[in-house]
């Protein structure tokens, strides 16, 4: 008599069907260093109530607009999990994303109340207006200072939207890459104002 194999996990992934979801990460719940392994909380423009997620991130933060791919699974304690095989950030679309994304904590010197102000005045351009047309920043005065659209510009700037796609058991791109890039630019702003 024999045993059928036990299934890998990729064939386990391969057997049930797969969803895309997109949201905004409004907290982590959970998140071990060693294995990336995360469970967070994400808000989705369809549906009223928070989902949860859980998989390997490289680092998410709230804030982050995430496109994620995956499957349903019931967990007999915490309920209904979106069990992510892979995903990828993107540009955040709405009023609320961007104002979170700026806000997030992961720009310094740029918390929730700048970046409302920021995206108050710009609205859904923000992005757009921080990557290409900087010296809007500091339109209203008051609320921004020459340094720190400057500091903003180069986050935005640093960070590589759509085009990473993150696999849960592959090689992770972290936070650090975007923060190395950031050191580049503002190491550069500075040598050019000769300080």
């Amino acid at each position: 008599m024999s045993t059928a194999p036990n299934p890998t996990d990729q064939q386990i992934n391969a057997s049930i069907p797969q969803e895309t979801i997109t949201g905004v990460v409004e907290r982590l719940t959970f998140y071990s260093g060693e294995s990336g392994y995360t469970v967070a909380r994400l808000t989705r423009s369809s549906i009223k109530d928070l989902t949860t997620i859980v998989g390997s991130f490289a680092n998410i933060q709230p804030g982050q607009t995430l496109q994620l791919t995956g499957f349903w699974r019931e967990h007999p304690q915490y309920g209904s999990q979106f069990q992510v095989i892979n995903y990828k950030e993107t540009k955040p679309a709405t009023l609320t994303g961007i104002e979170k994304y700026l806000g997030s904590g992961l720009i310094k010197g740029v918390g929730p109340v700048t970046a409302k102000r920021i995206v108050a005045h710009f609205g859904t351009e923000t992005l757009e207006i921080i990557e290409n047309q900087i010296d809007r920043l500091i339109e209203e005065r008051g609320w921004i200072e020459i340094g720190q659209s400057e500091h903003i510009n180069s986050f935005v700037r640093a960070y590589d939207y759509g085009g990473t796609v993150y696999e849960s058991k592959g090689s992770y791109r972290t936070i650090e890459l975007a923060l190395q890039e950031l050191d580049k630019h503002i190491k550069a702003y500075f040598e050019d104002l000769g300080i």
